[in-house]
C-alpha cells in the first residue's frame, strides 16, 4: 500500500523476482535470471534483507547523531574576557605589520591586574589564550577570507576578543555556544558570538580553503612540529604533588589515596601511569605522582584544599631536597626568586619549619596568605633586592645554605600553563612557546644576572652551601653560569676554603648514575619529556671557616655513621687539652688520628642519598637521614683541625699533601668497600 496516495503500489518483477530485490541478490552474489531453489533463496533475500535494513537503521542513527551532537564550550564569558586581555597583551605582530616595515606598529595592550573567581578559570583563561597566540595567523586569515569586519564592521575595535571567541568556536565546528548554568552573560559577546553563528557557513568555508592551501589535514597541522609535540607531551604529563609535612604525615596521605580507591604502584620511568593509580618518586621521598587525566580531581581534591598536598612540578622540588641533603638541623635559609612561594613553603615542610627561610623576590600579600594556609611559620620576607642586600648584615649571619631558582629561559618547559597556574610563572613565557622558539636576543642579559646573583651568593661568609636550579636546557645558562662563578669568586675572595662543584646530593639508582640521565657529571640534568619538564641543578659547597661549626659539622657525621651513640666522641674534636701538652715551645703534637670502624649495623637511608664520588661513576653513600642532617664530606685532602680554638696557625712547613683536582671539583673519600657506606676524611692538626 503506498502510504501517501492510498493505492496499491505495483512492484515491477524481473523473471520470478521484484525488482527491488535485485540489488539484494546482486550483493549476495545471486544472479537474478539463474533459476535456483525457490526456499534457499527466499532465505538469503530475508536474511540480506533485515541486514539491510538493520544497516540503513545503523547509518541513519550514525547521521542524526552526528547532526544532533553539540561539542560542549568549556569557557564563559568571564573567561573569554580575560583570555582576550592576556591575548591583546602578548599577540604577534599582524602579517601586515610584519611585512610592511614602515606600517606603524599597535602597540601591546596593557594588562591590568587579572581577578579569578577559582583556579579552574585562571587555568581555562590562559589555555584559552595560549591556543589563540598558536593559531594567531589562521585566524587572521579566517577572518580577511570571509570579509568578516566588512560584514560586521562594529566589532573591529574588539578584534582581540573576536579573535579568542574564534579560536573555541573552529574547534567546535562553529557550532552556537549553549550558556554555563549560573553563566553571567555579557550583551557586547552575546552579539559577537550572533555575528560568528550566523557567518558560519562563510567561515567554515574559508576554513577549508586556508587548510587545502597550507596542505594539512587539520588546523593543528598547520602548526610548527616543535609546537605540536610539545602540546602532546603537555598533555601526557603526570601531576606532581608534595605532602605538607607541617600538617599531615606521608603515610596517611598515602592511606587516605588508597581507600579511595588509588593503588600504589612502584615507579616505571618506561610505563604511562594511567588510571586510579600513583606513585612514590624515586628522588624526593615527600612527592606523589598521579595520572596526566586526574589533574582535574587531584586539584579539586580535598587534601589540597585543606593544604595537605601541594600541587607542583618535580623540578620545583628538586631545588628543596638538595638544600635539606645540605644543612644541619637549626640552619638558616636563604631562597632567591621566592614567586608565588610554594617552594620556600616546601623548605619549611622539610625543615619542620626549625631554622628561618628568608625568602627574596615574593609578592608579600599574596604568598603570605599561602604561607599562612600551609603553616609555613618560619619563613621571613626580604623586600630588598638579593644583590642589592649587604654581605655582613646581622640578619643573615646564620645562613648556611641558598637556594637561587634562576629567572632563567624556561626552554625545559613543557607544559606552561600549569607553570603560570601553580607556580606564578611570568605569563610571558606563552608568547614563545606559542611559536616553539625562545627569544635568545634576552639571553645575554639573563646570563649576565645569574651569574651577579650566584656571585653574591657565594661571599656570605657563613654560606657554606649553594644550590643553583634552572629550568632551562642551554649550557650557557647553566654549566657556564656555575663555573665561571666559581672560578670567579676563589679567584677573587682568595679564601682558605674555596668554593667545589660538589656532586648531587639526591639519592641516585645505578641506572641513573650509569646511563648518564640525570646525573651528568656532577650536575642533575633531567631532560624535556611527557614525563617530566626539564631542568638543572648544582650543589656548590665548601668547608667551614669557623671552627665551631666544622666541630658540629665532624660531630654531625660521625653520629650519622653510628660512631658516637649515646656516649661521648670517641676522638678529641677541636679541645683544648691537646694544644696543652705540647711543651714550651707552643707546638702541638701532630698525631694522625686512625680511621674509624665501619658501623656493624646501618640504618637503610630514608631520604639521604647515594651519589656519584670520581669520575668513575663508583657510588658512596653521602650520608643519613638522623634527628640532625648530615652534613657532606667536602674533600679528600688533609683537613686541617685547629688544636686550639684560640690560637689556629698555618705555617710553610705544613704537611698538607697537595691535591691534583681542579680547584672547583670535590672529591669526596673513598667508601670502606663496595657497599654503600660512607668514608670519612682523614684529619691532621695544624702546626
Amino acid at each position: 500500500m503506498d502510504t501517501f496516495s492510498g493505492r496499491t503500489k505495483m512492484t515491477p518483477v524481473y523473471g520470478t523476482v521484484p525488482l527491488d530485490s535485485m540489488v539484494q541478490l546482486k550483493k549476495t552474489g545471486i544472479d537474478p535470471s539463474t533459476p535456483t531453489n525457490e526456499e534457499e533463496m527466499k532465505e538469503k533475500m530475508d536474511v540480506d534483507e533485515n541486514n539491510l535494513l538493520l544497516s540503513k537503521s545503523y547509518h541513519t542513527k550514525m547521521t542524526l547523531q552526528d547532526y544532533i551532537h553539540k561539542e560542549p564550550c568549556l569557557y564563559s564569558h568571564t573567561v573569554f574576557k580575560h583570555a582576550s586581555q592576556v591575548f591583546g597583551a602578548l599577540k604577534h605582530l599582524s602579517k601586515e605589520e610584519d611585512d610592511n616595515p614602515y606600517l606603524p606598529k599597535k602597540q601591546p595592550e596593557t594588562l591590568h591586574q587579572l581577578h579569578f573567581d577559582n583556579d579552574k578559570d585562571k587555568r581555562l583563561a590562559f589555555e584559552l589564550a595560549f591556543n589563540t597566540l598558536k593559531f594567531q595567523m589562521v585566524l587572521e586569515d579566517l577572518v580577511n577570507e570571509c570579509s568578516f569586519f566588512s560584514r560586521y564592521p562594529e566589532f573591529k575595535d574588539d578584534n582581540d576578543v573576536v579573535l579568542t571567541m574564534l579560536c573555541d568556536f573552529q574547534k567546535r565546528h562553529f557550532q552556537k555556544r549553549t550558556p554555563l548554568l549560573g553563566e553571567h552573560l555579557d550583551p557586547e559577546l552575546q552579539e559577537i558570538e550572533q555575528a560568528i553563528t550566523s557567518s558560519r557557513i562563510k567561515l567554515n568555508a574559508a576554513l577549508a580553503k586556508i587548510r587545502i592551501k597550507s596542505d594539512a589535514w587539520s588546523v593543528e597541522q598547520m602548526l610548527p612540529a616543535i609546537v605540536r609535540e610539545k602540546a602532546n607531551a603537555g598533555l601526557n604529563i603526570p601531576v606532581f604533588a608534595w605532602i605538607n609535612q607541617l600538617k599531615t604525615k606521608i603515610q596517611d596521605v598515602i592511606d587516605k589515596f588508597q581507600e579511595e580507591g588509588f593503588l600504589l604502584e612502584k615507579y616505571n620511568e618506561n610505563e604511562m601511569l594511567c588510571g586510579l593509580v600513583f606513585c612514590h618518586d624515586p628522588h624526593c621521598n615527600d612527592l606523589l605522582i598521579f595520572p596526566s587525566d586526574k589533574r582535574e580531581h587531584i586539584s579539586d581534591h580535598t587534601l589540597v584544599k585543606n593544604g595537605h598536598i601541594v600541587v607542583q612540578d618535580k623540578s620545583s622540588c628538586i631545588g628543596p631536597h638538595s638544600v635539606k641533603l645540605v644543612i644541619n638541623e637549626g640552619d638558616d635559609v636563604m631562597h632567591v626568586n621566592v614567586g608565588l612561594g610554594m617552594t620556600a613553603a616546601h623548605i619549611a615542610s622539610l625543615t619542620a619549619n626549625v631554622g628561618t627561610i628568608y625568602a627574596f623576590g615574593a609578592h608579600m600579600e599574596d604568598v603570605q596568605t599561602k604561607f599562612n594556609a600551609l603553616g609555613a611559620t618560619n619563613i621571613k620576607m626580604i623586600s630588598e633586592n638579593f644583590t642589592d642586600v649587604s654581605i655582613d648584615d646581622s640578619r643573615f649571619k646564620n645562613v648556611k645554605a641558598i637556594l637561587i631558582s634562576a629567572d632563567c629561559s624556561k626552554s625545559g618547559i613543557v607544559n606552561p600553563i600549569d607553570f603560570i597556574v601553580n607556580e606564578g610563572e611570568d605569563m610571558s613565557i606563552l608568547k614563545e612557546f606559542s611559536i616553539g622558539e625562545i627569544d635568545k636576543s634576552c639571553m645575554g642579559e639573563k646570563i649576565a644576572s645569574h651569574s651577579n646573583v650566584l656571585k653574591h651568593a657565594m661571599k656570605f661568609p657563613r654560606a657554606q652551601a649553594i644550590v643553583y636550579t634552572t629550568r632551562s636546557i642551554f649550557a650557557a645558562e647553566n654549566e657556564d653560569v656555575v663555573s665561571r662563578s666559581i672560578d670567579f669568586v676563589n679567584t677573587t675572595a682568595q679564601t682558605k676554603y674555596p668554593y667545589r662543584l660538589s656532586p648531587p646530593v639526591l639519592p641516585m639508582s645505578e641506572e641513573d648514575i650509569m646511563s648518564g640521565q640525570p646525573v651528568d657529571g656532577r650536575y642533575l640534568k633531567f631532560e624535556s619529556t611527557d614525563k617530566m619538564t626539564g631542568c638543572f641543578c648544582a650543589v656548590i659547597t665548601r668547608e667551614a671557616e669557623d671552627p665551631r661549626d666544622k666541630t658540629k659539622e665532624l660531630l654531625a657525621r660521625a653520629k650519622a655513621l653510628g660512631l658516637l651513640g649515646d656516649n661521648k666522641p670517641s676522638m678529641p674534636m677541636n679541645t683544648s687539652s691537646a694544644s696543652t701538652k705540647g711543651g714550651s715551645s707552643g707546638k702541638s703534637k701532630s698525631r694522625k688520628r686512625k680511621s674509624p670502624r665501619r658501623a656493624k649495623s646501618m640504618p637503610e637511608p630514608q631520604s639521604f642519598p647515594s651519589r656519584v664520588t670520581s669520575e668513575s661513576n663508583t657510588t658512596t653513600l653521602a650520608g643519613l637521614k638522623t634527628k640532625k642532617n648530615v652534613r657532606i664530606a667536602f674533600s679528600t685532602a688533609t683537613t686541617q683541625q685547629s688544636s686550639d680554638q684560640g690560637s689556629p696557625t698555618t705555617t710553610k712547613s705544613s704537611t698538607r699533601k697537595k691535591s691534583t683536582t681542579p680547584s672547583n671539583v670535590v672529591q669526596h673519600p673513598t667508601p670502606f668497600s663496595s657497599s654503600n657506606y660512607v668514608g670519612v676524611s682523614k684529619c691532621e692538626k695544624n702546626h
